[in-house]
């Protein structure tokens, strides 16, 4: 019902998503270098980490503290994408960069006006209202998903899909490390993930074509894709369909802030659904 509503609406205002500021632009140069950051030197970062906190990557017989220092120690260790994405926003070549684009749209689309940054309190408003929309569709992808996939393979689908969720799950409720797991799955994990993202690969993508769609889809379809070995391959639809709702988002508010926080309640409202249907609830 909500996506039918929903889909009706942008069939109907067409260049709904025009009649905000776009996002910032962002040079080639500087997503390449964030990208080749994050897929080069972040992997390499995260194993010496996790290897001086003497953690073995990818070991399954971890307790709920082990999980959740393994967790801090190696978004600790990827965080230095986040510092050198703002880092390289800021300098000069970069902001020229971006307000000759600004000009070029400008150009090209002379009846669209600039219009201030999103403040905080908009930005939160638009998260919230985007996670309201975005819930419910995502919830009803997973469904037809797992309907597909018990259809085809004859075996039951996973209760959760995540395979961190899956180890929080069996963690008793007043444990205080689930609390510091979840607090990374909630603050950490959105924010990297978001710069990565929305902010280097759909904000890179967006220069080169007047309508926001193919960068939200393209984009949307890799935030999926790289999700699989973490997720379950059956959670990958569900998964794309939360980043175009994270993209359409990020396209209408025009700063990462809303994409962040809409990210960082999604994965606090799955938390809070896997303490509710696991086995020993």
């Amino acid at each position: 019902m909500t996506a039918a509503a929903f889909a009706a609406y942008l069939a109907v205002r067409r260049g709904w998503l025009g009649r905000t500021g776009r996002p910032q632009p962002v040079s080639p140069a500087l997503a390449m270098v964030v990208l080749a950051w994050h897929l080069l030197v972040t992997p390499s970062l995260i194993r010496l980490a996790l290897w001086a906190a003497g953690f073995t990557p990818g070991a399954s017989n971890l307790r709920l503290r082990e999980r959740a220092l393994e967790l801090l120690v190696a978004y600790g260790a990827a965080a230095p994408v986040v510092a050198l994405w703002v880092w390289l926003r800021r300098r000069p070549s970069e902001r020229r960069w971006a307000e000759q684009a600004r000009d070029r749209v400008e150009a090209a689309q002379p009846a669209r006006r600039r219009v201030a940054p999103t403040r905080l309190a908009r930005a939160t408003l638009i998260a919230l209202a985007g996670l309201l929309i975005a819930w419910p569709i995502v919830m009803l992808t997973a469904e037809v998903t797992g309907l597909i996939y018990e259809y085809f393979t004859g075996a039951p689908r996973p209760t959760i899909a995540h395979r961190t969720l899956g180890e929080l799950a069996a963690a008793p409720t007043g444990d205080p490390w689930l609390l510091a797991a979840a607090g990374v799955l909630v603050i950490l994990v959105p924010v990297l993930e978001e710069v990565v993202y929305r902010g280097a690969i759909q904000g890179v993508l967006r220069d080169f074509t007047i309508s926001p769609w193919p960068a939200i889809l393209l984009t949307a379809l890799l935030f999926g894709v790289m999700h699989i070995g973490p997720a379950d391959g059956v959670a990958v639809p569900g998964l794309i369909v939360f980043g175009i709702a994270l993209g359409i988002v990020y396209e209408r508010s025009g700063t990462l802030l809303a994409p962040i926080m809409m990210h960082g309640l999604f994965n606090l409202g799955n938390i809070a659904l896997m303490l509710l249907i696991r086995p020993e609830a």
